[in-house]
């Protein structure tokens, strides 16, 4: 494994108009119980930027079910648009833009069964601090599986993928805690461009909430602690809001960093260990040096 250093900031965002205009819209995720509803707001934080550094979508049932599906259509945008793949190949040259994805070594290429344990709990908000250290109690270890494609040819995650298997795993794990046989059908709908992976847009129809997710800053290292270890740093911006029929309420912001430290543990590249640390701090205070919440996660990626 041998890649350079990039460190850059996110590509301007398409048009809202265009955004609404994406045909690959997000299906139902799955069914959750009534008694786990306060753990809907918690998929839409942790999972839509969580993960290994997937800002996702829930994806089709066609594209779940075929693992080439998400492959093939990364190739089928660039002939289908090559204006719109031109300007976003100039894009990359330009100060302050650069690529709008994670780049990952070849290694990563593929489907992982990933474990996801919550290991710590720390910040200066203990009303949060105290949230997150029952939910670990309920559910400290999620296992799903994760999924890395080739894009104009890059390894990038597959975001989609990614967010869904996760985000079931957050709500069934939620589900069996509560132990509640009565279910209620819910669903996530997501907006997501694979060309502009930055923005990401997740409703909640029967909670009548809208959260947006916007990478403000990204860098990636390859070999960063020597040979087989990769690392990964992204900040957002949120935002989070309710709905009526007509209007959208007041939002609420938010912003986090995640960083994560990767490191191939055998010879034949079966497995992947990780750290993974997120930080959420108050949005109108300059001094970003002590974190509301910090949350440290334990991740294994096995073949």
């Amino acid at each position: 494994m041998a890649f350079g250093v990039c460190v850059y900031m996110h590509a301007c965002p398409e048009p809202a108009a265009e955004r609404r205009g994406d045909t690959d819209r997000a299906p139902r995720c799955g069914s959750v119980d009534p008694a786990v509803l306060v753990t809907r707001r918690h998929v839409v934080r942790h999972v839509a930027a969580g993960g290994l550094a997937w800002l996702c979508v829930v994806p089709s049932e066609r594209a779940r079910a075929d693992g080439a599906a998400s492959t093939s259509s990364a190739g089928a945008l660039d002939q289908s648009d090559p204006i719109k793949a031109r300007i976003a190949r100039m894009a990359e040259t330009l100060p302050g833009y650069g690529p709008s994805d994670i780049y990952f070594p070849e290694v990563f290429l593929g489907v992982w069964t990933c474990s996801k344990t919550l290991v710590s709990v720390s910040g200066s908000d203990m009303k949060l601090v105290e949230t997150e250290r029952r939910r670990a109690e309920t559910a400290p270890t999620r296992i799903f599986k994760v999924r890395f494609v080739q894009h104009r040819g890059h390894i990038v995650a597959d975001r989609s993928f990614n967010a869904c298997a996760e985000a079931e795993a957050e709500i069934g794990a939620a589900a069996e805690a509560a132990r509640s046989e009565s279910v209620a059908r819910k669903s996530l709908q997501c907006m997501w461009q694979r060309d502009n992976p930055n923005v990401l847009t997740i409703s909640t129809p029967g909670e009548r909430r809208v959260s947006e997710f916007k990478v403000t800053k990204r860098s990636f290292k390859d070999q960063p602690a020597g040979p087989a270890t990769f690392e990964s740093s992204e900040y957002f911006r949120t935002t989070d809001a309710a709905q009526t029929d007509f209007l959208m309420g007041s939002p609420v912001l938010g912003a986090k960093r995640q960083l994560f430290k990767y490191k191939v543990t055998d010879e034949s590249a079966s497995t992947i260990a990780a750290l993974e640390i997120e930080n959420f701090y108050n949005p109108y205070s300059l001094d970003q040096k002590e974190p509301l919440l910090t949350c440290k996660y334990r991740i294994t990626l096995k073949r």
